[in-house]
């Protein structure tokens, strides 16, 4: 009898447990797109624009969007924005750069209890001979990473 009654527990817990498996438990994930102009020059306007996405879902009441704009090797020069939604629902900032060089940005959002970083790199002008030497030895590193990875 008492190994009716554990075997009746045990079933019980696993059909339970099944139950909770075959939930529907769609895990929503923010994901951001940044899109920088084609070309980027010095002392022009400059417009970046993120596409915010909770699954397949825009979202269009973030909480918090802020793009930091840095030059290479100047991270503590970062410059911080806050972001406007746009008529097409995404989140877009204006920037001047002052001089050429190899620069990166990070979105910074907030929204559905989510939260997303994405880091784009790009070039404004033309590149100097030490940001040519940064992105050589950033690409070194890169394929060495991948290379360890494989191994």
């Amino acid at each position: 009898m008492k190994k009716l009654g554990l075997i009746a527990t045990l079933l019980s817990v696993f059909f339970v447990t099944a139950c909770t498996a075959t939930e529907d438990t769609t895990n929503n994930v923010l994901k951001a797109d940044i899109h920088l102009p084609d070309q980027l020059l010095t002392n022009s306007p400059s417009t970046f624009t993120v596409h915010v996405t909770d699954g397949e879902m825009a979202v269009d009441d973030a909480e918090k969007v802020i793009f930091n704009i840095w030059k290479a090797g100047s991270e503590d020069e970062t410059e911080t924005i806050h972001a406007e939604e746009d008529e097409t629902g995404a989140y877009q900032v204006t920037t001047n750069f002052q001089e050429d060089g190899l620069y990166y940005v990070q979105t910074q959002i907030s929204a559905n209890n989510l939260r997303a970083m994405p880091k784009k790199q790009f070039i404004v002008g033309k590149l100097s001979e030490n940001d040519i030497n940064a992105l050589t030895k950033q690409a070194d590193q890169s394929n060495e990473e991948k290379n360890h990875q494989h191994h």
